[in-house]
C-alpha cells in the first residue's frame, strides 16, 4: 500500500489528464490529519466547474463523520444539474 501512495504523489505533482469539464463537487473534511487542507487548491485547478463544500468537523472519514450532511450536500450538488 505504501508504494501505491508514493507512485500517487509522483503523479499529483505531475498532473497530465485533461482538465475535467464535469460538474465536480468536492466534499473535504477539514480536520483530516491525512490530507491537509492545502491539497483542495490543487485538486479544483483540474477541474473546469468545481464546488468544494467544507465540513468542519470531518476527518478523512467525512461520510463516516458527518452522513447527514455530506448525503444533503451530495443531493444538492446533484440536484443543480438534474432537470
Amino acid at each position: 500500500m505504501l508504494s501505491w501512495y508514493r507512485a500517487a504523489g509522483l503523479t499529483l505533482r505531475e498532473p497530465r489528464a485533461p482538465v475535467l469539464e464535469l460538474p465536480i463537487g468536492v466534499i473535504w473534511g477539514c480536520s483530516d490529519t491525512a490530507l491537509h487542507r492545502s491539497l483542495i487548491a490543487p485538486s479544483v485547478e483540474r477541474c473546469a466547474r468545481a464546488k468544494v463544500y467544507e465540513i468542519e468537523e470531518g476527518s478523512h472519514w467525512v461520510q463516516r463523520d458527518a452522513p447527514e450532511q455530506v448525503n444533503a450536500l451530495m443531493l444538492e450538488h446533484l440536484g443543480a444539474y438534474v432537470s
